[in-house]
Protein backbone atom coordinates (compact mmCIF):
# COMPACT_ATOMS: atom_id res chain seq x y z
CA UNK A 1 0.00 0.00 0.00
CA UNK A 2 1.89 3.23 -1.30
CA UNK A 3 0.08 7.22 -1.18
CA UNK A 4 1.37 9.72 -2.71
CA UNK A 5 0.13 13.66 -3.60
CA UNK A 6 -1.31 14.58 -6.76
CA UNK A 7 -3.55 17.66 -7.78
CA UNK A 8 -7.11 16.36 -8.54
CA UNK A 9 -10.17 18.35 -9.66
CA UNK A 10 -8.05 21.59 -8.76
CA UNK A 11 -7.44 20.68 -5.20
CA UNK A 12 -4.68 18.90 -3.32
CA UNK A 13 -4.89 15.17 -2.53
CA UNK A 14 -3.74 12.32 -0.79
CA UNK A 15 -4.28 9.23 -3.11
CA UNK A 16 -3.79 5.54 -1.90
CA UNK A 17 -3.05 2.44 -3.98
CA UNK A 18 -3.48 -0.93 -2.85
CA UNK A 19 -4.48 -4.21 -4.98
CA UNK A 20 -8.33 -4.38 -5.06
CA UNK A 21 -9.02 -5.70 -1.41
CA UNK A 22 -12.65 -5.48 0.57
CA UNK A 23 -11.56 -5.57 3.82
CA UNK A 24 -9.31 -2.49 3.07
CA UNK A 25 -11.64 -0.38 1.05
CA UNK A 26 -14.18 -1.12 3.92
CA UNK A 27 -11.44 0.60 6.57
CA UNK A 28 -10.40 3.61 3.90
CA UNK A 29 -13.65 4.56 3.67
CA UNK A 30 -14.21 5.06 7.86
CA UNK A 31 -11.45 8.15 6.95
CA UNK A 32 -13.15 11.54 7.00
CA UNK A 33 -13.84 12.97 3.19
CA UNK A 34 -12.71 9.27 1.31
CA UNK A 35 -13.58 9.46 -2.63
CA UNK A 36 -12.69 6.88 -5.47
CA UNK A 37 -11.30 8.18 -8.46
CA UNK A 38 -11.77 6.33 -11.15
CA UNK A 39 -9.50 8.34 -13.62
CA UNK A 40 -6.23 7.58 -11.27
CA UNK A 41 -7.71 4.25 -9.83
CA UNK A 42 -7.10 5.36 -6.64
CA UNK A 43 -8.62 6.11 -3.39
CA UNK A 44 -7.67 9.93 -2.19
CA UNK A 45 -8.15 11.61 1.15
CA UNK A 46 -7.62 15.78 2.07
CA UNK A 47 -3.61 16.49 1.86
CA UNK A 48 -3.96 18.05 5.68
CA UNK A 49 -2.08 17.04 8.15
CA UNK A 50 -5.05 15.45 9.90
CA UNK A 51 -5.84 13.32 7.22
CA UNK A 52 -2.24 12.12 6.71
CA UNK A 53 -2.05 11.61 10.74
CA UNK A 54 -5.89 9.42 10.74
CA UNK A 55 -4.49 7.43 7.49
CA UNK A 56 -1.36 6.54 9.57
CA UNK A 57 -2.86 5.48 12.31
CA UNK A 58 -5.09 3.31 10.40
CA UNK A 59 -2.45 1.82 7.79
CA UNK A 60 1.00 1.58 9.82
CA UNK A 61 2.25 -0.07 6.77
CA UNK A 62 1.91 2.17 4.42
CA UNK A 63 4.65 3.95 2.90
CA UNK A 64 5.68 6.93 0.46
CA UNK A 65 5.76 6.42 -3.07
CA UNK A 66 7.69 9.36 -3.60
CA UNK A 67 11.22 7.92 -3.37
CA UNK A 68 13.50 8.16 -6.18
CA UNK A 69 16.69 5.90 -7.25
CA UNK A 70 19.91 7.96 -6.75
CA UNK A 71 22.68 7.83 -9.36
CA UNK A 72 24.28 10.32 -11.87
CA UNK A 73 21.61 11.89 -13.25
CA UNK A 74 20.71 13.67 -9.55
CA UNK A 75 24.79 15.22 -10.18
CA UNK A 76 24.74 17.81 -13.37
CA UNK A 77 26.07 16.64 -16.68
CA UNK A 78 28.66 18.69 -18.59
CA UNK A 79 26.91 20.49 -21.50
CA UNK A 80 27.42 18.79 -24.81
CA UNK A 81 29.78 19.89 -27.11
CA UNK A 82 26.99 22.15 -29.27
CA UNK A 83 25.91 25.73 -29.22
CA UNK A 84 23.00 24.72 -27.42
CA UNK A 85 22.70 21.90 -25.17
CA UNK A 86 19.88 18.94 -25.78
CA UNK A 87 17.48 18.67 -23.50
CA UNK A 88 17.14 15.17 -21.68
CA UNK A 89 14.25 13.21 -20.93
CA UNK A 90 14.68 10.74 -17.69
CA UNK A 91 12.85 8.11 -17.59
CA UNK A 92 13.53 5.60 -13.84
CA UNK A 93 11.99 2.83 -13.21
CA UNK A 94 11.56 2.67 -9.58
CA UNK A 95 9.47 -0.15 -8.78
CA UNK A 96 7.94 -2.94 -11.13
CA UNK A 97 5.70 -0.98 -13.74
CA UNK A 98 6.04 2.10 -12.53
CA UNK A 99 8.20 4.74 -14.23
CA UNK A 100 9.93 8.83 -13.23
CA UNK A 101 10.13 11.05 -15.86
CA UNK A 102 11.97 13.87 -15.34
CA UNK A 103 12.38 16.56 -17.94
CA UNK A 104 12.43 20.31 -18.63
CA UNK A 105 9.31 22.11 -19.43
CA UNK A 106 8.25 20.79 -22.82
CA UNK A 107 4.69 20.98 -24.33
CA UNK A 108 5.19 18.06 -26.88
CA UNK A 109 6.30 15.74 -24.24
CA UNK A 110 3.43 17.11 -21.55
CA UNK A 111 1.36 16.08 -24.22
CA UNK A 112 2.57 12.51 -25.13
CA UNK A 113 2.74 12.10 -21.32
CA UNK A 114 -0.89 12.90 -20.66
CA UNK A 115 -2.15 9.96 -23.15
CA UNK A 116 0.40 7.66 -21.05
CA UNK A 117 -2.31 5.08 -18.62
CA UNK A 118 -2.07 6.09 -14.71
CA UNK A 119 -0.02 9.31 -15.13
CA UNK A 120 0.01 11.52 -12.75
CA UNK A 121 2.39 14.68 -11.94
CA UNK A 122 4.03 15.72 -8.74
CA UNK A 123 3.92 19.33 -8.13
CA UNK A 124 5.87 18.97 -4.79
CA UNK A 125 8.95 16.90 -6.76
CA UNK A 126 8.42 17.93 -10.52
CA UNK A 127 8.32 14.70 -11.95
CA UNK A 128 5.62 12.74 -13.86
CA UNK A 129 4.89 9.32 -12.88
CA UNK A 130 3.12 7.06 -15.10
CA UNK A 131 3.18 3.06 -16.54
CA UNK A 132 4.83 2.22 -19.85
CA UNK A 133 4.95 -0.70 -21.78
CA UNK A 134 6.73 -0.97 -25.30
CA UNK A 135 4.01 1.23 -26.86
CA UNK A 136 4.60 3.74 -24.24
CA UNK A 137 8.53 3.73 -24.49
CA UNK A 138 8.82 3.67 -28.34
CA UNK A 139 6.17 6.51 -28.63
CA UNK A 140 8.89 8.49 -26.09
CA UNK A 141 12.01 7.39 -28.55
CA UNK A 142 10.03 9.11 -31.57
CA UNK A 143 9.67 12.30 -29.79
CA UNK A 144 13.03 12.12 -28.48
CA UNK A 145 14.32 11.77 -32.04
CA UNK A 146 11.68 14.31 -33.41
CA UNK A 147 12.68 16.80 -31.47
CA UNK A 148 16.88 16.26 -30.74
CA UNK A 149 16.21 15.30 -27.33
CA UNK A 150 18.37 13.01 -25.59
CA UNK A 151 16.34 9.78 -23.76
CA UNK A 152 17.94 8.27 -20.66
CA UNK A 153 16.32 4.99 -19.20
CA UNK A 154 17.81 4.20 -15.76
CA UNK A 155 17.08 1.41 -13.52
CA UNK A 156 16.63 2.25 -10.18
CA UNK A 157 16.15 -1.30 -8.41
CA UNK A 158 19.54 -1.61 -7.62
CA UNK A 159 20.15 2.22 -6.55
CA UNK A 160 19.87 3.40 -2.85
CA UNK A 161 16.94 4.70 -2.22
CA UNK A 162 16.30 8.14 -1.08
CA UNK A 163 14.09 9.81 1.00
CA UNK A 164 12.37 13.03 -0.48
CA UNK A 165 11.54 16.35 1.21
CA UNK A 166 8.64 15.64 3.22
CA UNK A 167 5.19 17.03 2.73
CA UNK A 168 3.90 19.98 5.07
CA UNK A 169 1.20 16.81 6.52
CA UNK A 170 4.02 14.54 6.89
CA UNK A 171 5.93 17.36 9.57
CA UNK A 172 4.22 17.57 13.14
CA UNK A 173 4.47 21.60 13.78
CA UNK A 174 4.47 22.61 10.25
CA UNK A 175 5.59 26.28 10.21
CA UNK A 176 4.39 27.63 6.22
CA UNK A 177 6.27 31.06 4.88
CA UNK A 178 4.39 34.02 6.48
CA UNK A 179 2.24 35.83 4.29
CA UNK A 180 3.68 39.54 5.02
CA UNK A 181 7.14 37.61 3.23
CA UNK A 182 5.50 36.59 0.36
CA UNK A 183 3.49 39.86 -0.47
CA UNK A 184 6.81 41.65 -0.35
CA UNK A 185 8.27 39.02 -2.82
CA UNK A 186 5.16 39.84 -5.48
CA UNK A 187 5.90 43.43 -4.11
CA UNK A 188 8.98 43.58 -5.50
CA UNK A 189 7.94 41.88 -9.15
CA UNK A 190 9.42 38.45 -8.21
CA UNK A 191 8.12 36.22 -11.03
CA UNK A 192 5.45 33.29 -9.14
CA UNK A 193 7.92 30.82 -9.72
CA UNK A 194 10.78 32.50 -7.88
CA UNK A 195 7.94 33.14 -5.16
CA UNK A 196 7.77 29.83 -4.99
CA UNK A 197 11.48 28.97 -5.00
CA UNK A 198 11.79 31.36 -1.72
CA UNK A 199 8.84 30.18 -0.10
CA UNK A 200 9.90 26.19 0.12
CA UNK A 201 13.56 27.03 0.84
CA UNK A 202 12.31 28.85 3.86
CA UNK A 203 9.84 26.19 4.79
CA UNK A 204 12.68 23.82 4.45
CA UNK A 205 15.04 26.00 6.89
CA UNK A 206 12.49 26.37 9.26
CA UNK A 207 11.81 22.91 9.50
CA UNK A 208 15.34 22.01 9.92
CA UNK A 209 15.91 24.25 12.51
CA UNK A 210 13.14 23.16 14.48
CA UNK A 211 14.37 19.78 14.22
CA UNK A 212 18.34 20.80 15.36
CA UNK A 213 15.89 22.37 18.63
CA UNK A 214 14.28 19.31 19.21
CA UNK A 215 17.42 17.67 18.95
CA UNK A 216 19.47 19.76 21.27
CA UNK A 217 16.48 19.99 23.80
CA UNK A 218 16.93 16.22 24.27
CA UNK A 219 20.65 16.55 24.91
Amino acid sequence: MEYFSAEHRDEERILVEFPYDKVLISKIRTLNDTRWSASKKAWHIPASQESFSALSALFPEIVSANTIAQKDFLVPKPPLPEKVARKIIKVIQYKENRHRIIAKHEPNLIRLLKTFPFTTYDEHNKWWSSSLGPKQEFALEQLARQYDMALETIDGADQKIIKQRPKHYEVLNYRPCPENMIEKLRANRYEQRTVETYVSLFEEFKLLQYQKNRRNNRT
